[in-house]
């Protein structure tokens, strides 16, 4: 319902709010993960684990983040949802690892 009212306020375009309101659930998980990655990573810093916590990150990001975005948005042809795909599925990665670094 929300995704209804600040598209409309922001678009009168059609294609944008559909855009929009298709892309909304995407981008409740980004927020979603990122605030938990964000947490995690405070988490590890806590614990003098920076290094781990930055290789995650790195790995998390370039090697599997950036490959998947560039396969599902150019190659599989999802165009931004690919793109956002691809950065939650690194994000989802890096939770992983950091929440089973820092049990």
């Amino acid at each position: 319902m929300f995704s209804l009212m600040l598209d409309k306020a922001l678009s009168k375009s059609e294609a944008v709010v559909s855009a929009f309101a298709s892309m909304t659930p995407m981008l409740i998980g980004s927020v979603v993960l990122d605030s938990t990655q964000g947490v995690l990573c405070g988490v590890a810093r806590g614990c003098r684990w920076q290094h781990l916590a930055a290789w995650t990150n790195l790995v998390a990001f370039y090697v599997i983040g950036l490959p998947l975005a560039i396969l599902f948005g150019f190659t599989l042809a999802f165009q931004t949802k690919g793109l956002w795909m691809g950065q939650i599925c690194s994000l989802l990665c890096q939770n992983y690892v950091l929440f089973f670094i820092t049990l």
